[in-house]
């Protein structure tokens, strides 16, 4: 019973230099954990700063109403502009991973190191093969009661065969007019953009020419709207 209350008082001694570890190393962890969340705070400002500066708050203009997209596509027009449409739920992961990228897009230049859209605009559109531009064949969301069909541009091989034109597709960059609409609305029902265009897959991008609808592409991939982008802009069809 003695050696047992000797014990007893001497294991606070033997477990303290452990102890004393244990708390040292989770103080390092919890000061490693705040320094990156420092270091990530810092990259998301300056991304921020940066898109804030490279990007105009107007860029990628959202249009909400039929009369909404009549004014932009009017005004398209008579700017001979095109016209894509970024076709997004405020639900889809896609969506909003896509987003930025379709930014990008509507950038017209680079800025420091990073990497410029149009030029990966331009790479997009020299992959542009024989077999033409087709869909992603998986998207995020159905939006509608059934899957979207006939909806999805391809081109043609005798049009998609012919070389892009890089240097006309950079002058060029600035005569599409970028926007973006939800199709849902306020009471998760599907717009009459939507309904109208018969967008049930979403992202889904629609192209306009003199107000008219040319194509869509259902895709997460932006570089397949860059590549109908450099397509149209070469003076090819969809």
């Amino acid at each position: 019973l003695v050696e047992s209350d000797d014990l007893n008082r001497q294991i606070p001694t033997i477990y303290a230099p452990v102890r004393s570890r244990v708390f040292a190393r989770i103080q390092i962890d919890r000061r490693k954990h705040l320094e990156e969340l420092f270091r990530r705070q810092l990259e998301e400002e300056k991304r921020r700063a940066e898109s804030a500066v490279t990007c105009p708050v107007d860029c990628v203009r959202e249009v909400r109403t039929m009369a909404d997209l009549e004014a932009e596509l009017l005004t398209a027009e008579q700017n001979k502009q095109l016209v894509v449409v970024d076709f997004y739920n405020s639900a889809c992961g896609s969506c909003k991973y896509i987003l930025p990228k379709f930014i990008d897009l509507c950038k017209s230049g680079c800025q420091g190191d990073s990497e410029c859209a149009v030029d990966w605009m331009a790479d997009a559109a020299d992959r542009v093969t024989a077999d033409g531009v087709r869909a992603e064949g998986s998207t995020e969301n159905v939006v509608g009661d059934s899957a979207v069909t006939g909806s999805v541009a391809a081109s043609s091989s005798e049009n998609s065969s012919a070389d892009v034109d890089t240097e006309t597709m950079r002058h060029e960059f600035s005569a599409v007019r970028f926007l973006k609409h939800n199709v849902r609305d306020d009471y998760d029902d599907l717009t009459e953009i939507a309904l109208l265009y018969r967008i049930k897959l979403v992202p889904a991008f629609a192209f306009f020419k003199d107000g008219s609808c040319i194509g869509q592409v259902a895709t997460r991939n932006t570089g397949r709207v860059a590549a109908a982008l450099a397509t149209l802009l070469a003076g090819q069809k969809l």
